[in-house]
């Protein structure tokens, strides 16, 4: 084999009807397979006697040789050769290969160029011999065989005359007597085939040597033979493994005439396969899995009676017996013994499968006689003080399957007997336990040990596992201060939110002597709270609260949960010398959320003036969308809208209140006139939306405004029309239109509107997170600054979807600066009706679960800073707008700046002025400062078809006024220019832009004093009447 590596698969071939070929799995999935047939020039099929190819460029050869192992790396069978490479490195395109083929005719040498572009991957050669002249031939048959030892088998030296008559032959056949023993030779029926009587000239057999010899002749006839047949046949026995040629010398074959005959011969060849290592293995154990070691293990071939014996050792179950297939062989029946103390028999078939996967492996469950077995499966000791009695407790178990009678326990402390104590039995799977007491003198560790069975009464299974061993620590008698659990929660829910106070419980126990004061200290996202507990006493529990308020933002605005570590310690500054200082601190992880259902979303102004007019606020017939709309879906309602005769649409808008959306709502809305006229597709102004924010039914609340100012032009019904388009199914509620209207005969009022959406769950309700009321109030702030004396009347309305909730009492407040108006004041779940107070009017019929209020908040009115609050207290409400108007008294006819401060210089003053209201006039008067005479010396007033100016006569009067030349009208919300010069020192009001408490307007664009100095931001303070 040239010393090389060689890549081969062991193939096995037949031939199948001539037709095909059937190859062994191991050449499936395989890279090369080189093939071919014998030919004879005349297209008969030339037998093959050996073959070789050659790579001619790395040198490796593969030939039909045994080597040893298996089979040959070229396989032949009659005509038809394969050879199987499973590495594709043994040959590469362009490689040349050389095939040196032989049989009875010569040798023929060949060539093939591997390219599997044009050879394929499995290249097929066939080879052609000359056939030579024919003459007689002597073989062995069959050619080759493959054996194991102790195999039998027979060969037959065959001989074809090719049309010679034959007359007589002899031979010596030659074989490897390390591999071969011949046993017998017998005639063969060739030369007697015509029943001619034959004599056997010779028979003999040579173990030592490794010779057959045997010569016949024909006897009393003059002609020989023509038919092929057999000579002789030899049995043989395989006695050693290799390979042994049988090869034909001495061959004398005669005719008729006694004449010598030239005759060709063909050798057999025998390989031998040694025996095969046969191996049985296993574990030994009880049914419950314990080991047994050392077991004794024998195993009787009952074909054979050949005892094996196993390999066992003490410290395993493990057991092995190696044998080999001279010893055993398929369909041989084994009998196992297997044995302890116990013992189990049991019969094993050999099956072919395991001879062939050189063993088996067999488990042995020995089932023990019913005993019991005593452990102690516990010591119990708490914690041991010097000087304090202790009892120690030892758990005994009877873990065996039969009752123990009477028995001992034993106890020792450090080697030393403490006590013993017996018990009257215990049946099998019972436990007792056995208490003793103990007063340890010193602090230090002590081993206790228990013995069950300490006097070897009973008889068990396992002998070894009596005894059970502890070590228990003495300490001097301190405190042991022990976090038992540590939550983290808002109200009762175990959950934490964003922006509100939660409680963090750290729960303490004593476990040792009573304590003195110390230190609780809780670390959470660099934060430390610290509280002080005075003391606890042995075996007492405490609680610590802390208020923890985690910052984080709506997950409407893109805030999200976060997971925060929270570590308490007890003890924190280490004052208490303690019994073990590790379990002083405990860690828990928890999720902060935003809960959405809190008051988080107050109400925007959307608008604020004044007008003399009112606010009408209707929800029509709409009702409530039970079970949402899908998309395209569309509902529509009726306004019959009634306003005063000479009223005029200041502005109108469309609310549009939702809940259960999964998605965000896209409306689509029409609006049909009383003149028929429709206003399709209306945009979309403004919406406001709201979420819970935290798991389960987290869907969108909210608020859709929608401009119907254009819409809106006088009392009659309007038909509004609503249509869903997205996928969300939200449901509506009943839909509300704002108007605002202007008439000249009703008094002057203060407007605000405020509008959005904050969906509420307080009154602790468990699916809201467990809000508190006063976590749940929203609010709507109403900026600017009121005159308080010049105030009639002050009526707030609230509009606030799903409130009115008609089951429960008090799940609802309303507020006007922090003072409670009431409690289930809403109304509108059911139909709102017709209600009106001090210039507000709301109506409704159906069921549009939409809760309004009209209150009077007049007696609770300030100057500045109002807000009114909605509060849930359990109801699942919405606040979605809140309307303030306050009425003012006549005016008088008088434009006012109010008065003004110091610093002050004269000088002139351009601006521009804008009364709230109508007025006529006739003087200015100038506020001046303290002890000065400040005052105008002249003014002009003009733009808008006003044009006045006048000038200052002197010390007459109070000697602070100008009087005009006549009467002069400023109407109400119209803008004038004015050009003021003043003397001395009259009162400035520093700003640019002021506005008076009636809700004139008077802006500074510039002051240029009597040193020529430049100002923005100076106004004079004056008074026109």
């Amino acid at each position: 084999m040239n010393g090389e590596a060689r890549s081969v698969v062991i193939t096995t071939v037949m031939f199948v009807s001539l037709i095909g070929l059937v190859v062994s799995p191991a050449l499936a999935g395989l890279a090369v397979n080189f093939n071919g047939y014998g030919f004879f020039e005349d297209g008969s099929p030339a037998w093959f006697d050996a073959l070789s190819i050659t790579n001619t460029r790395t040198g490796v050869e593969w030939n039909d040789t045994y080597f040893g192992i298996g089979h040959p790396q070229i396989a032949l069978w009659q005509n038809y050769y394969v050879l199987a490479l499973d590495e594709p490195t043994n040959v590469i395109t362009g490689d040349v290969l050389e095939y040196v083929a032989t049989n009875g005719t010569g040798t023929n040498i060949s060539y093939l160029t591997y390219d599997p572009a044009i050879t394929g991957m499995n290249p097929e050669h066939d080879i052609t011999f000359q056939r030579a002249p024919e003459k007689p031939r002597i073989s062995v048959s069959p050619a080759k065989q493959n054996l194991s030892i102790g195999d039998s088998f027979t060969i037959n030296v065959t001989m074809d005359p090719a049309g010679t008559e034959i007359y007589g032959a002899q031979f010596f056949l030659d074989f490897d007597q390390n591999v071969l023993n011949a046993t017998a030779q017998t005639s063969g029926t060739f030369l007697a085939q015509d029943g001619t009587t034959t004599i056997v000239i010779i028979n003999k057999i040579n173990n030592t040597i490794g010779r057959i010899e045997y010569g016949e002749t024909r006897w009393g006839v003059e002609d020989g033979v023509t038919n092929p047949g057999t000579l002789a046949s030899i049995t043989f026995k395989a006695v050693g493994s290799g390979t042994s040629d049988l090869n034909l010398n001495n061959v004398m074959v005669s005719d008729s005439n006694i004449s010598s005959v030239a005759t060709d011969s063909s050798n057999g060849k025998v390989m031998v396969e040694g025996p095969t290592l046969f191996t049985i293995s296993g574990f030994v154990t009880y049914p419950n899995g314990t080991p047994i070691f050392n077991p004794s293990i024998t195993v009787t071939n009952l074909n054979t009676s050949e005892i094996l014996s196993a390999n066992t050792n003490e410290t395993s179950n493990y057991y092995a017996i190696a044998t080999d297939s001279n010893h055993v062989n398929a369909g041989a029946v084994l009998q196992f013994n297997a044995s302890n103390d116990n013992a189990i028999s049991f019969n094993h078939s050999i099956t072919q499968a395991e001879m062939t996967a050189g063993g088996f492996v067999q488990n042995i469950t020995i089932i023990p006689l019913p005993l019991p077995d005593l452990i102690v499966s516990d010591i119990l000791a708490p914690p041991a003080f010097v000087d304090v009695s202790t009892n120690v407790s030892v758990v005994i178990k009877n873990i065996g399957n039969a009752a123990a009678g009477r028995f001992n326990v034993s106890v020792d402390i450090n080697g030393s007997s403490v006590d013993k104590r017996a018990l009257a039995g215990l049946a099998a799977g019972d436990t007792t336990t056995l208490t003793f007491a103990w007063t340890p003198s010193q602090i230090g560790n002590y081993e206790f040990s228990g013995d069950t069975d300490c006097d070897n009464d009973v008889t068990e299974s396992n002998e070894t596992n009596n005894g059970l061993s502890k070590l228990v620590t003495v300490l001097t008698q301190k405190p042991d201060l022990i976090v038992e659990s540590l939550e983290a929660y808002h109200y009762q829910t175990p959950r934490v939110w964003f922006n509100l106070s939660n409680f963090v419980n750290v729960s303490i126990i004593n476990e040792g002597y009573a304590s003195t004061r110390f230190n609780v200290t809780l670390h959470v996202d660099g934060l430390e709270f610290k509280s002080e507990v005075d003391g606890l006493e042995s075996g007492a529990r405490t609680n610590v609260l802390f208020n923890w308020t985690p910052i984080g933002e709506d997950c409407m605005n893109g805030g999200g949960p976060k997971a925060y570590a929270l570590n308490v310690s007890i003890d924190s500054d280490a004052e208490i010398d303690e019994t073990n200082e590790t379990n002083n601190h405990a860690t828990i992880t928890t999720t902060v959320y935003w809960n959405g259902y809190g008051a988080d979303e107050p109400l925007d102004t959307i608008a604020h003036g004044t007008i003399q007019g009112g606010l009408y606020y209707s929800t029509g017939n709409s009702s409530y969308v039970s079970g949402g709309l899908s998309s395209g879906d569309s509902v529509s309602a009726r306004y019959n809208l009634s306003f005063p005769p000479n009223a005029t649409v200041a502005f109108a808008r469309l609310y549009v209140y939702y809940t259960w959306a999964s998605t965000y709502p896209e409306m689509q809305v029409n609006v049909t006139t009383p003149e028929g006229t429709t206003y399709q597709n209306l945009p979309l102004d403004k919406s406001y939306n709201d979420r819970k924010c935290f798991p389960g039914f987290n869907n969108l609340w909210g608020t859709y405004a929608f401009n119907l100012t254009p819409c809106i032009n006088g009392s009659g019904t309007y038909i509004v029309t609503v249509r869903e388009l997205s996928s969300g199914r939200p449901c509506y509620a009943g839909r509300g239109i704002l108007v605002v209207y202007e008439d000249d005969t009703m008094p002057l009022r203060e407007y605000w509107i405020n509008e959005g959406a904050d969906a509420l769950m307080g009154g602790r309700r468990v699916d809201g997170g467990e809000l508190s009321l006063e976590e749940c109030i929203n609010t709507a702030s109403f900026p600017g600054s009121i005159d308080l004396k010049n105030v009639s009347t002050a009526t707030l309305a609230v509009v606030s979807p799903w409130s009115d909730n008609p089951w429960e009492e008090g799940r609802n407040v309303l507020y006007f600066n922090g003072i409670e108006l009431g409690r289930d004041v809403y109304s509108g779940y059911q139909p709102i009706g017709d209600v009106s107070l001090n210039g507000i009017r709301m109506t409704g019929g159906g069921y549009p679960q939409v809760g309004v209020n009209l209150s009077d908040v007049a007696s609770h009115l300030t100057a500045n800073g109002n807000v009114a609050g909605q509060g849930d207290n359990g109801d699942g409400m919405m606040p979605s707008n809140a309307f303030l108007l306050v009425e003012y008294a006549e005016q008088a006819n008088v434009f006012d700046t109010g008065p003004g401060t110091y610093p002050s210089i004269s000088g002139t003053h351009r601006g521009r002025l804008t009364p709230g209201y109508t007025i006529e006039v006739t003087r200015l008067y100038t506020y001046s400062c303290a002890g000065t005479g400040g005052h105008a010396e002249s003014v002009r007033i003009y733009g808008n078809g006003v044009d006045v100016n006048a000038t200052w006569d002197g010390n007459q009067g109070d000697g602070h006024a100008i009087q005009f030349p006549h009467q002069v009208t400023l109407v109400a919300n119209h803008t004038y220019n004015y050009i003021l010069q003043t003397d001395s020192y009259p009162q400035i009001i520093h700003k640019q832009n002021h506005t008076t408490f009636d809700g004139s307007i008077i802006a500074c664009e510039e002051f240029i004093d009597a040193n020529g100095k430049r100002y923005t931001n100076w106004i004079p303070a004056f008074k026109l009447e």
